[in-house]
């Protein structure tokens, strides 16, 4: 009987244990193919996708019954639900997705409600910023970054009371410049925080190096929205050039992934620098390009007013 024969080692296919482990006698195989359609949805939000990542999460969503899994498909689909300015359904999915895994994983809970809170501030909402604020108290984690006291002040400063706000979110500014880059949404959360009580310096460091880390890390997503805030931050520190070349990068990272809210405050924030220049013709034809409405806000509105700053007329219709 001639044995059988040893293939050189160059030819061997050497799998990972994960391609290979079956789990132990008697357990049965975890389900693969709910957890890479719901993997290959936050690769594909990650990348820009928004579309894709959506058709993923739904493919994934009838075949499982994890909480963490649904939490995620939540997630993905939230953020999707931002880009198209449903800020109300974005609350929506990430309170139900939030609340089965707040006490198996309180951090990926935290992290859904945070994005609750923006979409509640981005609604005008403040009882919807209050909420994910309460229920994150609820985990009864301390250290969170940004925690429940800054969502806190997020529904303090939507609701008129600066003075209670202002102190804590400068304090989430403070300690996210000894966050890890590697943890951009807390990044990027404390910067746009920065934004809000004026300390424009702040802002423009910490989105640029996000941007930066963004890059690095193959996260197209927040690419456009850091583009906005950087540019805001740069007009306000009077770098107007430089505001006009972030918001243009931006506008094109914008259109070509998907991001319609984005677009239109790219938009809107070129028509105000035309519209500071002097510029109206520029600034007519940079509104009439913001045709995004949507009942949580609506960029329109501000950039139709912006020809007649143009003309030195200060106060919206």
């Amino acid at each position: 009987m001639r044995p059988a024969p040893r293939w050189p080692a160059r030819w061997t296919i050497r799998w990972p244990a994960s391609r290979t482990r079956t789990g132990a006698p008697g357990t049965a195989r975890p389900p693969r193919r709910p957890r890479r359609l719901i993997a290959a949805a936050g690769a594909a939000l990650d990348a820009g996708r928004p579309e894709a990542a959506s058709a993923l999460a739904g493919q994934g969503q009838p075949l499982t019954t994890e909480p963490g899994a649904l939490a995620e498909i939540a997630r993905v689909r939230a953020w999707v639900a931002m880009e198209r300015g449903a800020m109300h359904r974005v609350h929506e999915l990430v309170v139900a997705g939030a609340g089965p895994i707040a006490g198996s994983d309180p951090l990926a809970a935290a992290a859904m409600l945070r994005l609750g809170a923006v979409a509640g501030w981005w609604a005008g909402d403040s009882k919807l910023v209050q909420d994910a604020a309460d229920r994150m108290t609820g985990l009864g984690r301390s250290g969170l970054i940004p925690g429940p006291d800054a969502l806190q002040a997020m529904a303090d400063l939507l609701a008129g009371r600066p003075a209670a706000a202002v102190p804590r979110l400068a304090e989430v500014v403070a300690a996210a410049r000894h966050v890890p880059p590697e943890q951009l949404a807390v990044r990027f959360y404390a910067a746009n925080m920065a934004l809000l009580i004026g300390d424009f310096d702040s802002a423009h460091d910490l989105m640029l190096s996000t941007a930066q880390a963004c890059r690095t890390q193959g996260v197209i997503r927040f690419l456009a929205p850091l583009s906005l805030g950087l540019s805001c931050a740069n007009f306000c520190l009077t770098r107007f050039r430089a505001a006009t070349e972030t918001a243009t990068e931006g506008l094109r990272l914008a259109e070509d992934t998907g991001q319609p809210v984005r677009v239109a405050g790219l938009y809107s924030m070129l028509a105000l620098l035309a519209a500071i220049a002097g510029d109206e013709p520029r600034c007519t034809e940079l509104a009439s390009s913001c045709a995004w409405t949507a009942s949580c806000c609506s960029p329109r509105r501000w950039s139709c007013s912006r020809p007649r700053i143009s003309r030195g007329g200060w106060s919206p219709r």
